[in-house]
């Protein structure tokens, strides 16, 4: 064949033959390229493994191919790829897993949510870290979430959907100290409630 292109439908190793016609001294020259074609994946996620409100997240992606030696390659928020697919240690919010193929043929970005609460928040009005509200509360249904000082009193019930606590009781500045919360939400499938109690700091 004389073409100088080709169409390849499958993914796979392909070997090129490149090959001239004989030069003065009568002898043919050629040269022989395998060439690597790869495609997506028949299947792909990526997911956040533990639950929310854990001591440390998880993050795994997987991808999986039929054809032998193709191998997926995976970066959480565009950092270093890895052919290991297991994150440790995410922080909440949410998070780009793109997986690709390590060609350049095919990659595809996955957004996952981690769920938790901010350990400290520092009200003095600088527009940066000015409330305390659960990270990315909307991954889960929360019913209602209460805030006690240190001898359990209450200090405020917040709207799950608002913009959290700006750190005030009855219009006054509460000190920095630590501070409670009691939340009741639903995670996964199950339609039972579920209760987590845990301290944070006010910082000024």
């Amino acid at each position: 064949a004389t073409a100088q292109e080709y169409t390849v439908t499958e993914p796979g190793d392909y070997t090129v033959t490149v090959s001239g016609p004989m030069d003065f001294d009568c002898i043919n020259y050629s040269a022989i390229q395998t060439i690597t074609v790869s495609g997506s994946p028949e299947a792909y996620n990526a997911s956040v493994t533990t639950l929310a409100f854990a001591d440390s997240h998880q993050v795994v992606a997987t991808a999986t191919s039929s054809i032998p030696g193709i191998v997926f390659w995976y970066s959480l928020d565009g950092g270093e790829a890895t052919t290991n697919g297991t994150f440790n240690d995410v922080s909440p919010g949410i998070h780009i897993v793109t997986i690709t193929d390590g060609q350049g043929c095919w990659s595809d970005p996955q957004e996952v949510m981690i769920v938790d609460y901010p350990h400290f928040f520092t009200p003095n009005g600088d527009g940066v870290n000015d409330t305390w509200a659960i990270i990315q509360q909307e991954g889960i249904p929360i019913s209602q979430i209460y805030i006690f000082d240190r001898f359990g009193k209450l200090l405020t019930q917040l709207d799950p959907d608002g913009a959290g606590w700006d750190g005030t009781y009855n219009g006054s500045q509460m000190p920095a100290t630590d501070y409670w919360f009691k939340i009741i939400y639903i995670e996964g499938d199950s339609s039972a409630q579920k209760e987590f109690k845990a301290h944070f700091s006010i910082k000024r």
